[in-house]
C-alpha cells in the first residue's frame, strides 16, 4: 500500500508540472556592440519524437528576435551559412533536450528536460587574448503533462529570449 501511495504522489508531482531556472552566473555576459547574429536550433532525437522540429522552433525564434530587437541583424542557419551566418558571426543556439516519461509501454504521461540558449562570439578574455567564447547562456528546466508540452516549451523559449533581449539592451546596444 505504501508503494502504491508513493507512486501516486510521484505521478501527481510530475503531472502538476514545474519550471526551474538554471541561472547563468551574473555579470559574465559580453553582448556589447552586438550587431548581428546567426540563429541555430539543435534538438535531440527525443525532442523531435515529441513533435518539435528545428524548422518550426528556428522560425519562431527568428521572428521573435526580428520583432523585439529591430537593431540586431538576425539570420537563420539553414544548413548553409549565408550573409551574417558565416563562421565568424556570433551564433545564438537554442538547445532542446526533452523526453517523455512512461509508466506503461507506449503511454506518454509527461515530459521533462531543458531548454537552453547560448551565444558564442569572438571576445577578449581578461588575459587580453582574443578567441571564441560563450558570451551569454541561460536555460530553463521543464517538466509537466504531455497536454502542456508545446505551450510550456514555447513559453520557456519566450522567457529566455526576453531575458536575452534585456541583457542586449543593458549592454548599450540600440
Amino acid at each position: 500500500m505504501a508503494r502504491l501511495w508513493l507512486c501516486a504522489v510521484t505521478i501527481g508531482f510530475i503531472l502538476a508540472g514545474s519550471v526551474r531556472r538554471a541561472e547563468a552566473a551574473a555579470g559574465i555576459f559580453d553582448l556589447t556592440q552586438l550587431k548581428s547574429i546567426c540563429v541555430n536550433v539543435f534538438l535531440t532525437d527525443e525532442t523531435r519524437k515529441l513533435g518539435l522540429t528545428e524548422a518550426v522552433v528556428g522560425e519562431n525564434v527568428h521572428v521573435w528576435l526580428k520583432r523585439k530587437l529591430p537593431g540586431l541583424q538576425v539570420e537563420r542557419f539553414a544548413g548553409r551559412f549565408t550573409g551574417a551566418c558565416i563562421f565568424s558571426a556570433p551564433t545564438l543556439t537554442v538547445w532542446g533536450n526533452l523526453d517523455a516519461f512512461t509508466l506503461v509501454e507506449e503511454t506518454k504521461l509527461g515530459y521533462y528536460g531543458k531548454v537552453e540558449i547560448t551565444l558564442v562570439r569572438e571576445t577578449i578574455w581578461e588575459s587580453g587574448k582574443g578567441g571564441k567564447g560563450i558570451a551569454y547562456a541561460n536555460g530553463i528546466l521543464l517538466q509537466g503533462p504531455m497536454s502542456e508540452f508545446e505551450h510550456n516549451v514555447n513559453k520557456a523559449i519566450d522567457a529566455l529570449l526576453t531575458e536575452f533581449a534585456a541583457e542586449y539592451y543593458k549592454a548599450g546596444n540600440p
